[in-house]
């Protein structure tokens, strides 16, 4: 057997004793000063940080509808921009919605063509149309668009993957 104490029984046996170094230490006369670290302006930098990405990722989203299958295209390329847009979706059956999923007449999407484009001249439709969907009822989609004075249209797709 081995007569030294293993680290257990000296960390048991010896107590530290810590004493205040010189930088602490004040000069005779001088009271004591408690430093602090004031947490709140940084506290209110990440809230602030927050909420502008929050507010950032927000704006260039827009609502998918997974009833939709979009179709897939060789030359698909990602928009550079998500504003100025007015969507319809047109399901495989032939209908057609808004974001929301709300189903939409023909006369009712032209009234709110008109009323996009009295609200920003420079609106464009992006029609998410089901990839089954007849190409009649795409057709009067864009005529409906067409006699309102829409005719910027954008058409989602999938890029073909290599």
């Amino acid at each position: 057997m081995d007569a030294r104490p293993t680290a257990m029984a000296f960390q048991r046996t010896q107590r530290m004793k810590f004493r205040p170094s010189r930088a602490h230490r004040t000069a005779p006369g001088l009271e004591e000063i408690d430093l602090e670290i004031d947490m709140s302006p940084m506290i209110d930098l990440v809230f602030l940080l927050l909420i502008f990405f929050m507010t950032g990722s927000t704006m260039i989203t827009y609502l998918q509808d997974p009833r939709v299958a979009l179709p897939v295209a060789d030359a698909a390329q990602v928009p550079r921009t998500l504003r100025s847009r007015t969507l319809v979706n047109v399901y495989e059956n032939g209908t057609y919605a808004d974001e929301h999923g709300n189903i939409l007449s023909l006369d009712e999407l032209g009234e709110r063509f008109r009323a996009a484009l009295m609200a920003d001249p420079g609106v464009r439709l992006f029609v998410r149309s089901d990839r089954r969907v007849a190409h009649g009822a795409v057709r009067r989609l864009l005529d409906v668009a067409s006699d309102a004075g829409l005719d910027r249209v954008i058409f989602a797709a999938y890029t073909a993957e290599l």
